[in-house]
């Protein structure tokens, strides 16, 4: 009597080498979907960070530039430009009377406006920040230090032009055109945002 012996089921080696191909294909594409997502999350969160960056850039210079003095104040003219001995860089003064500035009484008493500074300074990563400086002016025209602080960094370039009318006696801010531009990390894209912040004297012609 003859016997058979049964062998198990299982893969050829030509259908194992397919599989192996297929999970690879499967592998790749995965990966690559992962990649991505990734990147778009990055880009999403870093142009979420930039406008935000522009929200609170242009709230705050459209403020200062919204209050800007009537005239001059000891002497000082609303806007004007000045250097620091340290540094090349432009320094556009504005001379601010915001109307909380005479809320507290005790300013009231021996302040009469705000001294604000605003300058571009590069990074050492050669990026570039948008620094304001703000100081209290006395009634006797004597000034606090400058306290600074910084409303928008890490640009890739930043454009800060004030548009002014008048001669070097009476020069009077129209306003402030400004550009922020911006790149994502390892994405060849530029975000450019331009933003105009107007003085009252602008914002009446305009509505005039």
């Amino acid at each position: 009597m003859s016997r058979t012996r049964q062998t198990s089921p299982g893969f050829t080696f030509v259908e194992l080498l397919i599989s192996l191909v297929i999970l690879s294909i499967v592998g790749v594409v995965a990966a690559n979907a992962i990649v991505t997502a990734t990147d778009a999350d990055r880009v999403a969160r870093s142009r979420s960070r930039n406008a935000s960056v522009c929200r609170e850039a242009y709230r705050i210079v459209s403020r200062d530039v919204a209050n800007i003095a009537c005239g001059k104040i000891h002497g000082r003219q609303p806007y004007s430009e000045t250097s620091d001995p340290d540094s090349p860089e432009r320094i556009m003064q504005l001379l601010v009377t915001p109307p909380d500035y005479e809320v507290d009484s005790e300013r009231d008493s021996t302040l009469e406006a705000l001294l604000i500074r605003y300058v571009v300074r590069e990074n050492e990563d050669r990026t570039w920040r948008l620094e304001r400086g703000m100081a209290d002016l006395a009634t006797d025209g004597t000034e606090n230090d400058f306290i600074w602080g910084v409303i928008a960094d890490r640009c890739h370039a930043i454009s800060f032009d004030p548009v002014v009318e008048g001669d070097s006696e009476e020069r009077i801010l129209k306003r402030i055109d400004f550009v922020l531009t911006f790149t994502s990390p390892g994405v060849d894209r530029v975000q450019r945002v331009a933003l105009t912040a107007r003085s009252p004297i602008e914002k009446s012609k305009e509505g005039s």
